[in-house]
């Protein structure tokens, strides 16, 4: 088993280390499941407000992130690259470029973040979508910059943040970020962008849902099933739900909560690393079936 030592603790750097030995180191980290709950806590506010995630300032909570393996960002000065550089259309009405690249090299840190831009026949990019979508890439960008200026040069340190296309019909795009922050360890987290074609607008779960938050009620209902099932099937599977005993987990989805349609037209929902689940989870996704999700065009 490959590892690192970071403050006592171990860090996985290799993806294929079976899910029971990473439990087991979880499990077996020093941190209170009250201090546990506060970073997941902390990182479903982020998420509520709009915000990419956030990592941890206070003693308690830094001790909780250093053994999940949580990621500080760090690093140096940074370029920008702008570039048109399109990729193949998407469909007769939009398409998708890269509208700018950010990219920093200095040292052991690096950053490269692919900034994507929906456009439609007309070349009609100013619109609500392409100014979110930038609003988020700035908001990350500026993370990147903020901790670059306190780290003062020290440690190791990768940011790479990608897009693609996840789903479109005639009326319907969904483009996916993925990140990845590293630094001994890693932490990956996505966010999903649903755009109307017609008015490039962004386009909510209550938007798409035949019941509205009734719908949201229904999934996450099934959400939470679906966890403890599969924690009752494989020990090696831990989900947070919210109870007496755990105030902090999950209790239901939002607007913000991320998703995207599979090709079969179900809704699959989609959680960052530590948001439901401990970090060796991973990102994990519930597919939703038609019959508890009800969508709209249907």
């Amino acid at each position: 088993m490959k590892e690192n030592k970071w403050n006592g603790n171990i860090l996985f750097e290799d993806e294929n280390i079976p899910v029971d030995e990473m439990k087991k180191a979880y499990e077996t980290c020093p941190v209170p499941p009250e201090a546990l709950n506060r970073v997941t806590a902390g990182i479903a506010k982020a998420k509520r407000e709009q915000r990419i995630v956030k990592f941890f300032k206070s003693a308690g909570t830094a001790v909780a992130a250093a053994c999940l393996g949580l990621v500080i960002l760090t690093n140096s000065s940074a370029n920008i690259a702008n570039a048109m550089e399109k990729i193949p259309v998407i469909g007769a009405i939009a398409n998708v470029v890269t509208f700018r690249n950010y990219s920093d090299k200095s040292g052991n840190f690096e950053a490269d973040v692919d900034i994507p831009q929906v456009a439609d026949s007309l070349e009609q990019k100013d619109n609500a979508a392409n100014k979110t979508i930038q609003e988020y890439a700035d908001k990350l960008i500026a993370m990147y910059e903020k901790d670059l200026r306190a780290s003062e040069g020290e440690g190791n340190y990768t940011l790479k943040s990608s897009y693609e296309v996840v789903y479109e019909d005639e009326k319907l795009l969904s483009i996916r970020i993925n990140s990845l922050v590293i630094m001994a360890g890693g932490n990956e987290f996505v966010k999903i962008f649903h755009i109307d074609k017609q008015t490039g607008n962004l386009v909510t779960l209550t938007d798409i849902l035949k019941d509205g938050e009734n719908g949201q009620k229904s999934i996450s209902k099934y959400i939470k099933k679906q966890m403890k099932e599969q924690m009752k099937k494989d020990e090696n599977v831990t989900y947070f739900i919210r109870s007496k005993e755990d105030p902090y987990g999950f209790d239901s989805i939002s607007d913000e909560t991320n998703f995207y349609f599979n090709k079969k037209g179900e809704i699959v929902v989609v959680f960052d690393e530590y948001e439901v689940a401990p970090g060796y989870m991973g990102v994990v996704e519930f597919t939703i079936p038609k019959n508890i999700a009800a969508v709209s065009a249907d």
